[in-house]
């Protein structure tokens, strides 16, 4: 299970994304578990939780989930501890797919970055797009601070970007 990015400024569509996609987890009867700080009452999941300590704890004792981690540059940061990187690291070898959720992805860990072998990327800062443009091997995506509202780019590693426009 490939893990994933998504990126984006404020009310680029980067929430209208991921609870997008934990809904269609629910649907197929997969367990989602959500981080969210904010406790937003909109995301459709299995449990919710808003602090690191306790979603983690749930995490390692289930299997096959989609974990969501919103705003990953608070609940991350760049100096997360172990525990904390066993997200990128090793959750997948509990059959765990996570989406790391953030607007600037200078404030997140370069390793959890780099464990992300897919990004969705809605309009960023210039500075951003160049950064992930390095990282995926991708030079369109310095373009994303171009993108409109609720367009952005989507790439997995080894694949060429392409551009979507996200349904409200």
């Amino acid at each position: 299970m490939p893990h994933s990015f998504i990126d984006g400024t404020s009310m680029s569509g980067k929430s209208t994304l991921a609870k997008s996609l934990a809904a269609s987890y629910m649907t197929a009867g997969r367990g989602v578990l959500v981080l969210d700080p904010m406790n937003d009452p909109e995301w459709q999941c299995s449990r919710k939780f808003t602090d690191m300590a306790s979603f983690l704890e749930i995490a390692r004792q289930a299997t096959g989930c989609a974990l969501f981690v919103d705003e990953a540059g608070d609940t991350i940061g760049m100096h997360p501890p172990p525990e904390v990187k066993w997200l990128a690291t090793q959750a997948r070898h509990w059959g765990h797919k996570v989406y790391f959720i953030s607007q600037r992805p200078v404030l997140v860990n370069p390793t959890i970055r780099g464990q992300c072998i897919e990004l969705f990327l809605f309009n960023s800062w210039k500075e951003d797009g160049e950064s992930w443009a390095k990282i995926m091997n991708e030079p369109l995506l310095g373009e994303a601070y171009k993108l409109p509202q609720y367009n952005f780019m989507h790439k997995r590693k080894f694949k060429p970007a392409d551009i979507k426009t996200l349904s409200k």
